[in-house]
C-alpha cells in the first residue's frame, strides 16, 4: 500500500515537473524570436545613427509604410514646384484699377 501511494506521488510529481518544463520551453521558444527581432531594430537603428552624420552612409527608414509616405510626399513636392514656376506673378502684380477705386472709396 505505502509503494502504491509513494509511486501515486512520484508519478504526479514527475506529471507537474514535465508540464513545467514544456511550459519554460513554450515561453522560452516564444519569447527568443521577439528579442532578437528587437535586437535586429536596435542594431540596424544604431547602424543608421552611425553612418548619419557620414557622407559615405546611407541612412535606412525602418518603416516601409514611413518610406512611403515620404516618397509620396516628395512627388507632391514636386508637382506643387512645377505648378509655382509656371504662374505668371506679372498678371498677379499688375495694377486691378477696380481694387485701387474700392481701397480709395474706404480711406
Amino acid at each position: 500500500m505505502r509503494a502504491e501511494a509513494l509511486e501515486q506521488l512520484l508519478a504526479e510529481r514527475v506529471k507537474k515537473l514535465e508540464i513545467h518544463n514544456e511550459s519554460l520551453r513554450q515561453s522560452t521558444e516564444n519569447s527568443i524570436p521577439s528579442q532578437l527581432c528587437n535586437a535586429a531594430t536596435t542594431l540596424q537603428i544604431l547602424h543608421d545613427v552611425l553612418h548619419s552624420q557620414s557622407k559615405y552612409g546611407k541612412v535606412h527608414l525602418l518603416d516601409p509604410e514611413m518610406v512611403e509616405s515620404v516618397q509620396t510626399f516628395e512627388q507632391d513636392v514636386a508637382y506643387v514646384k512645377t505648378n509655382v514656376e509656371e504662374i505668371n506673378l506679372e498678371v498677379l502684380q499688375g495694377r486691378n484699377v477696380k481694387r485701387d477705386q474700392i481701397v480709395q472709396r474706404w480711406q
